[in-house]
């Protein structure tokens, strides 16, 4: 038995081919059209919201860090805090 192929069954009867899964999830989704849509809807609003925030957050980073290299070399002051290396800003 090569890897690509499926294990045999020992009933026959409860063997199930990749068309006739494909044929039973096509027929669950034509009898189930409302949650089918409300399910599609769902992911879209979720990937949407995702790509929005990540945009936003990379908007932002990209703004902060302009603002801060537009200020000059020599806004920032490091002094040594203490024994642990810390530095404060």
């Amino acid at each position: 038995m090569s890897k690509l192929q499926s294990p045999p069954c020992k009933e026959r009867s409860r063997c199930m081919n990749f068309s006739e899964a494909v044929l039973i999830a096509l027929m669950s989704l034509r009898a189930n059209r409302m949650r089918s849509m409300l399910t599609l809807v769902g992911i879209v609003i979720g990937v949407m919201t995702v790509i929005t925030v990540v945009s936003f957050i990379s908007g932002l980073n990209d703004y902060v860090a302009q603002k801060i290299f537009n200020l000059g070399p020599d806004v920032f002051i490091y002094r040594h805090a203490g024994v642990t290396g810390d530095y404060v800003i």
